[in-house]
């Protein structure tokens, strides 16, 4: 059964590290705002695979089954899953690689992107929820 409450919770969450990451930028800390960033999208993308009762239990799992029943299905188009996929692997370097950097130009650029992006999947989510939901 697909629990709204829950789905909501994860489009809450995006919003929220999204926030999260714009503070991380504005105080210098460009490695924790990708984290951050990464989630916001990795939360959006939990939620659409939530509406199809998907929970999954890691991360490369989560981005196989959203290329499968979301990309793949074209509910989605190559630009969020791009930059899924991009800050996936950029998330993997900026947490566990001893000598990441990012600089401050690069970091707005992924930042601007990355919102420009969430915001208009949080609107097409809010559609096909209504949509595909109830």
């Amino acid at each position: 059964m697909i629990d709204e409450d829950f789905i909501l919770s994860r489009i809450n969450r995006s919003k929220e590290a999204l926030d999260e990451a714009k503070l991380m930028f504005s105080s210098g800390y460009n490695l924790t705002m990708v984290n951050r960033l990464y989630y916001a999208v990795f939360y959006l993308v939990s939620a659409y695979l939530a509406t199809k009762g998907l929970i999954t239990k890691t991360h490369s799992g989560a981005k196989a089954q959203f290329q499968l029943e979301f990309v793949k299905a074209k509910i989605v188009d190559e630009n969020l899953a791009g930059l899924y996929n991009d800050l996936f692997h950029e998330r993997n370097d900026s947490d566990y690689g001893d000598f990441e950097t990012i600089s401050k130009e690069d970091a707005k650029e992924l930042l601007s992107e990355t919102e420009v992006v969430l915001k208009e999947y949080w609107e097409r989510f809010e559609a096909y929820r209504k949509t595909n939901f109830r």
